[in-house]
């Protein structure tokens, strides 16, 4: 998706004009996207609603204050072992992933 910060950013007017506020991040996995930090703080500047569906695989290679900013995140649960995760996803501990990222989320003060 190149450009596609450029792209949002170019949109922030039009959708109130709709009466839209809130935006909602699903994927895919959009915590996957280059500059989804990004995206998520000019969202927030432009007083938009922020929302995230995650699969949490890499939120906690996200900055916490940024992802504060989200009024709902969202959590895509795939199974309730690592070996259900690795049959449902290929990724292997993804299950330990998923509850050290609820763990970060609480730790970090993060509403999910």
């Amino acid at each position: 998706m190149a450009g596609g910060h450029d792209k949002l950013e170019a949109s922030f007017y039009f959708p109130f004009k709709n009466k839209i506020h809130t935006l909602h991040f699903t994927g895919g996995e959009p915590t996957l996207h280059p500059d989804m930090e990004k995206l998520i703080v000019s969202s927030y500047d432009n007083n938009y609603e922020i929302e995230l569906t995650t699969n949490c695989i890499l939120i906690k290679n996200y900055n916490a204050n940024v992802l504060r900013l989200i009024s709902n995140i969202d959590t895509s649960v795939y199974g309730l072992s690592n070996d259900e995760y690795r049959i449902n996803t290929e990724i292997n501990n993804g299950f330990d992933k998923y509850v050290s990222s609820c763990e970060y989320f609480s730790k970090s003060h993060i509403n999910y």
